[in-house]
C-alpha cells in the first residue's frame, strides 16, 4: 500500500514539473548587433543617395513628420547647419498571449533615433533602447539567458523590438529613396 502512494505521489509530482515547465513558450532571441564602445543594442547604417547635404536634410526632416504621429514631441533636436537631427520616440510591446489569445501591454520602449546627413550620402543610428521607467532599464538586460533579470518572456519582447526597429528602418529608407515630386506652378 505505502508503495502505491509513494509511487502515486511520484507520478504526481512529475505531471505537475511538467506543467510548469511547459507553462511558458519559449521565443528565439534576435540577432542585434552591440555597439563596441557603449556595450548597448545599437542599429546603424550608411546609405549612398543622390542629394546635397540640405536636400537630404530636408527629406529626412520630412521623414519624421510622416512617420511619427507627434514628430514635435519626437524631434528633440534639428539642425541644418550641421545637418543633423536628432529625435526620441517610443513605442508599446505586449505580453505574448494567454489562453484566450488576448495580448496585454507590457510597457513602452523609448529609444533615440538620430539622422545625419553628407554629400550625397546619410547615416541613420539607432540606439539608447529601454524600457520606459521611474529609473533607465536599458533592453540589454533582456539579454542574459541567467540571472536575476532573466524572465521567460524576454524574447518575446526582445523579437518585437528588432521587428519594429527593422520596419522603422526600412520605412526610413524606403521614404528617402523616393525621387522628390517636381511641382509646376504654371498649371492652375
Amino acid at each position: 500500500m505505502k508503495t502505491k502512494i509513494i509511487f502515486i505521489m511520484l507520478i504526481s509530482i512529475s505531471i505537475i514539473a511538467t506543467a510548469q515547465k511547459q507553462k511558458y513558450k519559449t521565443y528565439e532571441q534576435p540577432k542585434f548587433t552591440i555597439d563596441e564602445d557603449t556595450k548597448m543594442i545599437t542599429y546603424s547604417g550608411v546609405i549612398e543617395l543622390k542629394g546635397t547635404p540640405d536636400e537630404l536634410y530636408d527629406k529626412g526632416l520630412s521623414w519624421y513628420k510622416t512617420y511619427y504621429k507627434n514628430p514635435t514631441n519626437v524631434i528633440r533636436n534639428q539642425d541644418k547647419a550641421t545637418h543633423k537631427i536628432l529625435g526620441k520616440a517610443r513605442f508599446k510591446i505586449l505580453n505574448p498571449p494567454n489562453k484566450k489569445g488576448l495580448k496585454t501591454m507590457a510597457g513602452i520602449i523609448q529609444y533615440t533615433i538620430k539622422l545625419g546627413f553628407k554629400d550625397g550620402k546619410y547615416r541613420y543610428i539607432i540606439d539608447d533602447i529601454n524600457l520606459k521607467q521611474t529609473s533607465k532599464y536599458p533592453i540589454e538586460r533582456w539579454l542574459a539567458d541567467k540571472g536575476p533579470y532573466y524572465k521567460p518572456n524576454n524574447n518575446f519582447y526582445l523579437q518585437q523590438i528588432d521587428e519594429y526597429m527593422k520596419k522603422t528602418i526600412d520605412n526610413l529608407k524606403k521614404y528617402m529613396a523616393k525621387p522628390k515630386k517636381q511641382t509646376n506652378d504654371d498649371n492652375w
